[in-house]
């Protein structure tokens, strides 16, 4: 087996992993809200999702942070990225010294 067959079956295995998760996920908060899924699960997802995505950013496979379509606003967005700066004591002005310094 090459390893992008390895990789094709590995893929496979999460995106049914990942479809099973969501469906937990929605059913959980179907049926008792956001407080019904523990905290440590959240940040688990969380700092995974994080790291997977600045892992395949740096490697070049960089593509869009939330799946196409899908109805995430303004509010989840800020509400998320102001927390993740605070985790990590960024401020705003700081993000935006390092994104311009990082594209030129």
């Amino acid at each position: 087996m090459s390893a992008a067959d390895a990789a094709a079956g590995g893929n496979a295995r999460l995106h049914e992993l990942v479809d099973a998760l969501y469906s937990e996920i929605d059913a959980a908060l179907v049926a008792g809200g956001p407080g019904a899924i523990d905290p440590g699960v959240v940040r688990r997802i969380n700092t995974v999702g994080v790291k997977l995505y600045a892992a395949q950013h740096e490697a070049g496979f960089g593509s869009d942070p939330v799946q196409p379509g899908t109805a995430v606003t303004a509010t989840e967005v800020s509400l998320f990225c102001s927390k993740l700066l605070q985790v990590v004591n960024l401020e705003l002005f700081e993000l935006s010294l390092w994104r311009k310094f990082g594209t030129e």
